[in-house]
């Protein structure tokens, strides 16, 4: 007996409609208000176990790629003023690895809690991240940081700011628009990144964000 066409269209809208489905019961829906307040109210609290809670609530979106703006602005924050690096460190390399291009405010959170941890050497290369990553709207934080993250490496160099702050002035005269040559055109530019002695010498090790 034939399949008719309608047989068809029909077959495939029902695999189509289940896939969805399916598809919509493996995604974690967002948190609604009243959740997103029990987190931020059990992470205030201090106390370990409803901390630990507030972490269990959080991981599926998390993990989802769905960061509520809670996250980078008020829970991390918290965290880290409760002393609690590891689980900052966590949670930002879950955020930085499920979505990397909403890497930036992770990235600086996660170089507070190093250097707070007492490890300048990472904070320095996550802070090198952040300023190759971060809008030009905020190089300036991002250069600031990289500097309290010299001076917590090489604390017995006194003048490391402004040895770093005298390569950076030279490198945004090397990326000054030049001007027009004969064509028209404008001759490209290069990065400050790797003008920079001291920022060339910064390394990052990929290793731990790669799957």
């Amino acid at each position: 007996m034939p399949i008719s066409r309608f047989t068809i269209c029909a077959a495939c809208w029902l695999v189509s409609i289940s896939f969805l489905t399916v598809q919509s019961a493996q995604t974690p829906p967002l948190l609604s208000q009243e959740q997103l307040d029990q987190v931020t109210a059990k992470f205030n609290s201090g106390d370990p176990q409803q901390i630990a809670e507030a972490e269990q609530l959080i991981k599926p979106t998390i993990k989802a790629g769905k960061f509520p703006r809670e996250l980078p602005k008020i829970w991390l924050p918290t965290l880290i003023k409760q002393k609690r690096y590891d689980d900052v460190l966590n949670i930002t390399f879950d955020c930085i690895t499920r979505k990397p291009d909403a890497a930036t405010n992770y990235l600086r959170l996660r170089a507070e809690a190093q250097l707070a941890a007492g490890k300048p050497d990472q904070a320095l290369a996550t802070a090198k991240s952040y300023f190759n990553m971060c809008e030009m709207s905020r190089t300036p934080d991002a250069l600031n940081l990289l500097e309290l993250c010299l001076t917590r490496t090489l604390p017995d160099d006194s003048e490391i700011v402004q040895k770093f702050r005298a390569e950076q002035a030279a490198a945004s005269q090397i990326n000054s628009p030049s001007p027009a040559n004969a064509d028209g055109a404008i001759s490209p530019t290069t990065s400050p990144s790797l003008t920079s002695p001291m920022l060339k010498a910064i390394h990052i090790d990929q290793t731990p964000y790669q799957g």
